[in-house]
């Protein structure tokens, strides 16, 4: 497109937040001829429904952890979900990408026969890999959709779900990458903060994860 541009954010802690609760699954991705650049030194989160506009790729790399972070979609809401969607090709580096405890996230590119959704492990100076690590939540369901998956990182989501989907498409599991649902003998605190403030572990029978 005439007139496009890039966007480039970095620093050492970054989040993109959409968790106001009467904008949740509000809108639709566009497409364009621009491109994203998101990159933390630290940890990367995404939270809430976030809809990218204009961008044909999009890149988010974390020198630690990307996490996926639902929101309410009302006041009484107790369900945590979120999104992150794009017609434009996805591409995420980091030491590990997970859901928070019952979340339920989706990494989706759509009305794009030709999308890509690429994962690729961290690297260090040497060459070497970034070393995953055992997550502390559980109980998320992570969805990836796309006509392409590239699966060369690390996806966790302890005693949840991976939904890896390509539709008729191609998935491609690479070597060194990890697709894990363990605990990894790990004990978890389960529950969520409230407000801040509050640790909630009782939920209703709406959340059946």
């Amino acid at each position: 497109e005439s007139g496009a541009f890039d966007v480039n954010l970095a620093a050492p802690y970054l989040a993109l937040t959409n968790t106001r609760y009467w904008r949740q699954g509000a809108g639709s991705p566009t497409a364009g001829a621009a491109t994203l650049s998101v990159s933390a030194t630290q940890n990367l989160d995404l939270s809430g429904s976030i809809n990218l506009h204009g961008f044909k790729t999009s890149s988010f790399q974390s020198g630690g952890d990307i996490r996926l972070i639902g929101a309410a979609s009302s006041i009484d809401d107790q369900n945590r979900k979120g999104q992150l969607a794009s017609v434009g090709d996805l591409h995420f580096t980091a030491r590990q990408i997970y859901p928070t405890t019952l979340t339920e996230f989706e990494l989706r590119v759509q009305d794009n026969p030709t999308g890509v959704i690429k994962f690729d492990r961290s690297v260090r100076t040497d060459g070497s890999l970034v070393a995953d690590i055992p997550v502390l939540s559980a109980g998320g369901k992570l969805i990836v959709q796309a006509p392409t998956i590239a699966q060369g990182g690390v996806i966790k989501a302890p005693l949840g779900e991976i939904v890896l989907d390509t539709g008729n498409g191609d998935l491609e599991l690479k070597a060194n990458s990890i697709t894990s649902v363990s605990l990894e003998n790990q004990l978890v605190p389960f529950g969520y903060v409230e407000n801040g403030k509050l640790w909630k572990y009782g939920f209703s029978d709406a959340v059946n994860r």
